[in-house]
C-alpha cells in the first residue's frame, strides 16, 4: 500500500530532477561512428573524435518545421556546451538547404551552429505511473459522472482512451499488494512439513505451481477487473478467500 504513494511521487521527483537539471548530458553522448539522434528534429554524426574532443568529418540534418531540410557538412568542428551557450563550432565544410525540389549550396570557412533551441526527446509530461493517486481518482470519478470533459488538472489529460491504463495503475496501487500476504502464508506453509517427510516434496511441488497460478492470475485480474459487477465482486474477494482458506489449514496443521 506504501508504494502507493511511494512509487509514484519518486518517479515524478527523478523525472523533475532531470528535467530542471543543469547538467548537460548532450557532450557525453557524441560518439564516434555513430548518428546521434537525442535531440528533436536533429540528426549528427561524427566519424572521428579525438581525445580533446576534436571531430572530423561532420554532418549534421535538420528538420525544419516547414519541411525543408538542412544539411551540413564540416571536415572540422568542436562542440561548445557551458551554462551560457551550446554550440557547433565548424570549420571548411558546406550547407545544402532542400526546399521541394530545390537545393541550395552554401561553402563557408566557418560556422557556429546553435543547438541551445533544440530540446532533448526525453519525455517531460508524467507517466500515468508517475501521476499521483489524488490525480487519477479524480479522473475516474469524472468518468463515471460523465464529465469528463470538464476534467482540469496540471500536465495531466484524463481522457476516454486512457480510462483503463487510469484504472489498472489504481489497481497495481491498491489491489495487488492484497495479494503479497497470501503469496507469504503459501511460502510459510512449508512448515507445516518436516523436511523428512515423505509427501514435503510434493508439498514444495504444489505451492511452488500454485504461487506462480497466483501471480499469473493477479496481474490478469486487473485486465478484466472492471468487465462487470461480478468480475468486481469476484477479484475483490477471490484473494481474501483463498488466504482465509489456507490460513486455516496451516493453523490446523500446526496443531496436529
Amino acid at each position: 500500500m506504501l508504494g502507493g504513494f511511494v512509487k509514484p511521487l519518486s518517479q515524478n521527483k527523478a523525472r523533475s530532477f532531470i528535467i530542471d537539471s543543469n547538467i548537460d548530458f548532450f557532450p557525453s553522448l557524441v560518439r564516434q561512428g555513430q548518428f546521434i539522434d537525442v535531440i528533436s528534429g536533429l540528426t549528427i554524426f561524427i566519424e572521428k573524435k579525438t581525445a580533446k574532443n576534436q571531430f572530423h568529418n561532420i554532418l549534421i540534418t535538420e528538420e525544419l518545421n516547414n519541411g525543408q531540410k538542412k544539411i551540413i557538412y564540416a571536415k572540422k568542428g568542436s562542440l561548445v556546451s557551458n551554462s551560457k551557450e551550446k554550440k557547433f563550432y565548424m570549420t571548411n565544410g558546406n550547407i545544402v538547404d532542400q526546399n521541394n525540389n530545390k537545393s541550395t549550396f552554401i561553402q563557408f570557412d566557418e560556422l557556429n551552429f546553435n543547438l541551445a533551441k533544440y530540446g532533448s526527446k526525453t519525455i517531460t509530461f508524467p507517466k500515468i505511473q508517475e501521476t499521483n493517486n489524488f490525480k487519477l481518482s479524480k479522473c475516474l470519478f469524472y468518468f463515471y459522472e460523465n464529465k469528463i470533459e470538464q476534467f482540469k488538472e496540471e500536465k495531466f489529460n484524463c481522457q476516454l482512451s486512457t480510462i483503463d491504463e487510469v484504472r489498472q495503475e489504481l489497481l497495481r496501487r491498491f489491489y495487488l499488494p492484497f495479494y503479497l500476504p497470501l503469496i507469504s502464508l503459501l511460502c510459510a506453509a512449508l512448515i507445516i512439513k518436516s523436511k523428512e517427510d515423505k509427501n514435503y516434496h510434493k508439498l514444495k511441488y504444489f505451492l511452488f505451481f500454485f504461487i506462480f497460478f497466483i501471480i499469473v492470475f493477479s496481474e490478469l485480474s486487473i485486465k478484466y477487473y472492471f468487465s462487470n459487477i461480478y468480475s468486481v465482486s469476484f477479484f475483490s474477494l477471490f484473494p481474501l478467500i483463498i488466504f482465509t482458506f489456507f490460513y486455516l489449514i496451516v493453523t490446523q496443521e500446526k496443531k496436529i
